[in-house]
């Protein structure tokens, strides 16, 4: 049975100090990486200049290359190209580059997932286009001050989806299998395999790893952000990108096959009716065609 959306966010309630043991009682669970800690303790230091952090993310060299891939994406907004580590901390400054190795980082924790069914780089390809189109629609709408945040949050926001291939691999096979046939929705598949969705496992790692409150709740209601009650505007922001990618068919992942708008996000975020939001959405077709191309 397909549970009511209110009914759905009471079950998950109840359910959720059990998918939080289930989540702590994996023994090979990685932990928050450690370059979030280190960039942590830098920038709270009243001394660390544009040298000493470019030396400390300098280390990791796939994460240098990630942060400049995404700064010079189109869809991320920066005016001038960036060629180095340094002057992207310089153009972006402390906070932004904080999170961008934080949203880049996490979405990239658990490695290259060898699992039938699942594509690793689709899933990749598919956070990086949902954290920089939900930067870019977040500023375009008018909401600058969450267009960071939105950054992070679209990167993240299939994070449990990660995780249920890499680590619940049974109820995996079993939801990959079903969704083989089109006729399945992913998300109400997972449901009915393992009384949990990735909103709610990735959600739930969010907050083990101490992630802020408005992050683990705009993963938890990307699918459904009229259930959200709070004040903020990501999940909203989120979903909107989300079924964007689905509805232009953006890249292939397949786990957002049957994705269902939630149209109350039109009000939310301030369209003046379909025409407009019709409009709106239209303009990101080549946009996420051509940012995926560049990928």
């Amino acid at each position: 049975n397909i549970l009511k959306e209110s009914e759905r966010i009471v079950d998950f309630n109840e359910r959720k100090q059990t998918i939080i043991a289930r989540l702590k009682g994996i023994k090979n669970l990685p932990a928050m990486p450690k370059v979030i800690h280190e960039v942590t303790e830098l920038i709270q230091k009243e001394t660390t200049d544009t040298v000493t952090l470019a030396r400390v993310l300098g280390k990791d060299q796939a994460l240098t290359a990630r942060i400049l891939s995404v700064a010079n994406s189109p869809l991320y907004g920066l005016q001038r190209k960036v060629s180095s580590i340094e002057f992207a901390i310089l153009v972006l400054g402390l906070d932004e580059i904080y999170r961008l190795v934080m949203a880049l980082s996490i979405a990239s924790a658990f490695g290259k997932v060898a699992v039938p069914g699942f594509d690793y780089d689709e899933y990749w390809k598919h956070s990086l286009i949902v954290g920089t189109g939900s930067k870019d629609i977040a500023r375009r709408l008018g909401f600058v001050e969450i267009a960071t945040d939105a950054f992070v949050a679209g990167m993240l926001h299939d994070l449990g989806t990660q995780l249920i291939a890499s680590y619940y691999r049974n109820e995996y096979n079993q939801i990959a299998a079903r969704i083989a046939d089109q006729s399945f929705v992913p998300i109400v598949t997972e449901q009915e395999v393992m009384q949990a969705d990735h909103q709610e496992v990735g959600s739930c790692l969010a907050e083990i790893w101490n992630l802020p409150a408005e992050l683990c709740d705009a993963i938890l209601f990307h699918h459904h952000p009229s259930e959200f009650k709070g004040q903020s505007l990501l999940p909203a922001v989120i979903h909107l990108t989300d079924y964007l990618t689905s509805y232009h068919k953006t890249g292939a992942f397949r786990w957002d096959n049957g994705y269902v708008f939630d149209r109350n996000v039109i009000e939310m975020l301030s369209f003046s009716g379909e025409a407009e939001f019709n409009e709106f959405s239209a303009d990101y077709a080549e946009v996420f065609k051509d940012s995926l191309a560049e990928l």
